[in-house]
């Protein structure tokens, strides 16, 4: 009888089994080849969350030093322009979508995720509601509370 529930079971399950374990040894074998999550989100592994430095290239100036890089599809870039907009910051939106031109210039930086956040010579790197508002106050756009 124990033979015979067993090979039910196998021929009912078995398939689903086999699709289970050779998930887990892909995703093993992905992550021991990186050893880390970085390059699942970016090229370049040294990449700082927040940096400074000149970042006139990527369309920031002293008319417009608040520019953002999104993608319409992202989460995170939606709430970050809605935070922006309900702050009445003035900001400049380059779209995956529509500013393919201007996008490249980001990719050839190795950047692979959006949102990307240019504050005058601060550049944030994903979306943290804190961070974005501690540079805001720091740069000027807002008040602080």
């Amino acid at each position: 009888m124990r033979r015979f529930l067993f090979g039910t079971w196998v021929r009912d399950y078995g398939a689903y089994l086999l699709c289970f374990l050779l998930l887990v040894f892909s995703a093993y074998s992905y992550f021991s080849r990186n050893n880390n999550f970085s390059s699942y989100f970016s090229r370049n592994n040294n990449l700082n969350i927040v940096d400074k430095g000149d970042f006139s290239h990527f369309g920031v100036s002293a008319q417009m030093p608040l520019v953002i890089y999104t993608s319409e599809h992202c989460s995170y870039c939606k709430a970050l322009k809605s935070d922006l907009d309900k702050l009445k910051v003035k900001y400049k939106d380059i779209s995956q979508q529509k500013d393919s031109a201007q996008f490249a210039v980001l990719k050839a930086s190795d950047l692979a995720v959006v949102p990307v956040i240019f504050i005058a010579d601060t550049r944030i790197v994903g979306y943290n509601e804190q961070l974005l508002r501690q540079t805001l106050i720091e740069k000027g756009f807002i008040p602080s509370p």
